[in-house]
């Protein structure tokens, strides 16, 4: 999950674009928008509050492994809550560089 933060941040993810590669820049970027609040916003709202919740649990119980080392699995859930909330902001990110394109502001859409 942190990966595809930061990948998504350096432009390169794997991205289906047979029918928006021959659009004109602000029609991507208005793509993007469409699509990212469509599809892709909804799950992460809902995939971030979820880690959220279960990490502040596992923290508050200071949940440990049921094997008989029991090592502490609380830091590893709390990093899977930070992890999609950098995803969940990234694609924020992503929105308002959109939003920059369709004023005119920016030249493209990585």
């Amino acid at each position: 999950m942190l990966g595809l933060a930061y990948c998504d941040t350096l432009g390169g993810h794997v991205r289906v674009d047979i029918f928006t590669v021959r659009l004109p820049n602000r029609s991507q970027a208005l793509l993007g928008i469409i699509t990212t609040l469509l599809f892709f916003m909804p799950v992460m709202v809902f995939l971030t509050a979820a880690s959220w919740k279960y990490a502040l649990t596992s923290i508050a119980g200071l949940e440990l492994n049921p094997t008989s080392w029991a090592p502490p699995v609380y830091p590893i859930k709390t990093l899977m809550a930070l992890a999609s909330h950098f995803c969940w902001s990234r694609k924020i990110a992503n929105i308002l560089q959109n939003i920059r394109v369709l004023q005119g502001k920016s030249k493209g859409v990585k």
